[in-house]
């Protein structure tokens, strides 16, 4: 057995689809397909049972995949301990933006990693909360800015960075009737929903919820491409984070609706606990806290 195939089926199960395994491994379908396949065959064992919804781990590839977990660790290990001794480190990161890189420090953080360690090379990915919470648990990513309160999330690690102000960001077309509106009337106005969980929008509903209203008007979006081609073209009303939402006031595309007792929501940095220890990660970590730590003190 190579350690490559071990690595393809790790992923595999981690991931539960092929191509998206070979999107992470940075390699073609029919290759991890093929891994798989000359591992079962050298196993004599079934290891997945494909679905239309996926590959899904058989019994014996459950017991296996644990073992497998543990080599790879052990490689990790190994591989982290020869660079140490070395004295730099090296290596690629991908890190999860759940919101605008300029609100995210990631300039900052590009040029601070840079100088500290040129040896490690960052990949910021778009993405949002829910799918960086679930990248993260498969290893598709190593860290991620996660919103909501995420004190305790089972088998992650997270650092909290700051309390984030929300505004809700109205068309501007419907300034003249909504400006001096109250919950009511807002939540009468077509609003951006989508269909998978969002933190921003949960604040939005829990305080609905106190006041016994609810949306009659939800237009669906699932990915930020559409919702934010909806915002431009004043389809509907969202919850933004304050400068993302400034930003499109200034270009007279929404009016923000101040008729709330203040909306926030809380920012952290997520990994894995497992991995939190390893020192690239840690270097990452470390450098993302020091500037929105410089940043809290300069307010």
């Amino acid at each position: 057995m190579e350690l490559h195939q071990i690595k393809s089926f790790v992923t595999v199960a981690r991931t539960g689809n092929l191509t998206r395994a070979a999107e992470v491994l940075n390699t073609t379908p029919p290759s991890v397909s093929a891994h798989i396949r000359q591992l079962e065959e050298q196993s004599g064992l079934t290891l997945f049972t494909r679905t239309p919804k996926g590959m899904v781990l058989t019994e014996a590839g459950g017991a296996l995949a644990e073992k497998a977990e543990a080599i790879l660790d052990a490689a990790e290990s190994f591989t982290r301990t020869a660079v140490g001794l070395q004295g730099k480190l090296t290596g690629n990161l991908r890190l999860g933006l759940n919101a605008d890189p300029g609100f995210l420090r990631i300039e900052a953080l590009v040029h601070l990693l840079f100088t500290r360690h040129p040896g490690l090379c960052l990949e910021a990915v778009p993405s949002s909360t829910p799918q960086i919470l679930k990248k993260l648990a498969s290893r598709e990513m190593d860290l991620g800015f996660v919103f909501g309160r995420r004190d305790h999330v089972p088998g992650l690690s997270m650092t909290f960075l700051s309390t984030v102000d929300l505004d809700v960001a109205v068309p501007k077309s419907f300034e003249a009737e909504f400006k001096t509106a109250g919950w009511k009337g807002i939540a009468a106005l077509p609003w951006i929903w989508p269909a998978n969980p969002c933190p921003l929008l949960d604040r939005v509903s829990q305080t609905l919820s106190e006041k016994n209203l609810r949306l009659t008007h939800p237009v669906t979006a699932n990915d930020d491409i559409t919702k934010a081609a909806m915002i431009r073209r004043g389809i509907a009303a969202t919850v933004l984070e304050r400068s993302e939402a400034r930003a499109l006031e200034r270009e007279g595309k929404v009016f923000i609706w101040t008729g709330h007792d203040g909306l926030t929501t809380q920012l952290f940095l997520a990994c894995q606990t497992q991995r939190e220890k390893q020192a690239e990660l840690s270097a990452l970590v470390q450098a993302v806290r020091e500037l929105w730590q410089k940043d809290a003190g300069e307010d």
